[in-house]
């Protein structure tokens, strides 16, 4: 559920460039209003005459300013603050990139106004929609510990969520019961099944019955999530109702998700998707698995989210988001936060993704 993201350098270099001009713009009137503040004291007892000669009292130190004085004076005072204002940006982009930050890292941090994100080889830049509801996670109080696990801890200190994990046919044959005595998990989002992409088949993951039965036997509470690569509402519907199906001899104390995300191939079925018709199969899938009674939600990652989906009509809907970094970028609420794909848990042969549900 990773995603491979890589960068284009004219690209970057245009964008650099911009933040270069608009920074120096920006500083050659606030050297204007310096000069202006310097001549305004110095000058405070001088009489200007009608040919621009200032003319002082008469001490030793004064002296008279033509106009060709002043204006070399106020180009030494622009380049000399145009130049250090330049150079204390272009070393802290050099920090930024010295310290293992990429491009995009880069580009949050000057436009913290924005979600930036790269996506095929392009740069977007997208406006923070300020009537959506945000997150209200402070970044400094996510830590990881030495094994790997995510930590967030309130402002009084204490920790007030869930450790859970999803699994799939790609962890392999799991004992419960170990991951159970782990003390490690608190929950578990099994994959249901996916729809292929080219052919639209749906199928249930190999390993579903026995997660299904190992889990619930060694008292792990469990949700599950499931692929979309619907392509209309009918598909959706199909979708959700095979889902419920796959699990109706199981209580679901956690919800039934939808997965959106994007399918690296050509050939993909959902490559034509608007963010529109995208949504509209996302809610329909929701608004079925509600229907039967289920407790629903929508999994993705920040492409899912920012370019595939419209975030305005998700607004009534639980999110789990995945993002591996620190600091989680993400702006809008969500409520499970997929933080690993590498885990390494009891009981468990493969790596498996970690996550924390806040309560």
């Amino acid at each position: 559920m990773a995603q491979n993201q890589k960068h284009k350098n004219s690209k970057k270099i245009f964008v650099v460039l911009t933040v270069i001009f608009g920074l120096t713009s920006l500083l050659l009137v606030f050297s204007c209003i310096l000069m202006f503040s310097y001549f305004s004291i110095r000058m405070s007892k001088e009489k200007v005459s009608n040919d621009i000669v200032i003319e002082t009292q008469t001490t030793e130190s004064d002296r008279i300013y033509t106009q060709e004085d002043v204006d070399q004076l106020v180009e030494e005072i622009r380049t000399e603050a145009t130049d250090a204002e330049h150079q204390a940006m272009l070393d802290q982009m050099q920090e930024l990139m010295e310290s293992g930050n990429g491009t995009v890292e880069m580009l949050r941090y000057f436009y913290p106004d924005k979600v930036v994100l790269l996506s095929d080889n392009v740069y977007y830049f997208m406006d923070i929609q300020e009537d959506l509801k945000k997150n209200s996670f402070v970044q400094e109080n996510f830590s990881f510990d030495g094994e790997g696990f995510l930590h967030y801890r309130t402002q009084d200190g204490s920790e007030s969520y869930l450790r859970g994990i999803d699994v799939s046919k790609y962890q392999g044959s799991i004992d419960w019961d170990k991951v159970k005595d782990s003390g490690m998990v608190d929950f578990a989002i099994l994959r249901a099944g996916i729809r292929g992409y080219s052919e639209g088949a749906l199928m249930e993951d190999d390993t579903l019955q026995d997660n299904l039965k190992g889990a619930t036997e060694a008292g792990i509470p469990i949700g599950i999530y499931f692929f979309t690569q619907a392509t209309t509402n009918a598909e959706a519907v199909e979708e959700a109702q095979y889902t419920m199906e796959l699990v109706k001899d199981y209580d679901l104390e956690y919800p039934i998700y939808v997965d959106v995300e994007a399918v690296a191939k050509d050939t993909a079925r959902t490559s034509i998707l608007t963010s529109a018709e995208r949504t509209d199969f996302a809610i329909t899938f929701m608004e079925t698995v509600k229907a039967a009674g289920y407790k629903t939600g929508i999994y993705g990652n920040l492409k899912s989210y920012m370019l595939m989906l419209d975030m305005a009509r998700l607004e009534d809907y639980d999110k789990w988001f995945a993002d591996y970094d620190l600091p989680i970028y993400f702006p809008y609420e969500y409520n499970m936060l997929q933080y690993s794909e590498s885990g390494r848990i009891s009981g468990i042969p493969e790596a498996v993704d970690l996550n924390i549900l806040f309560q």
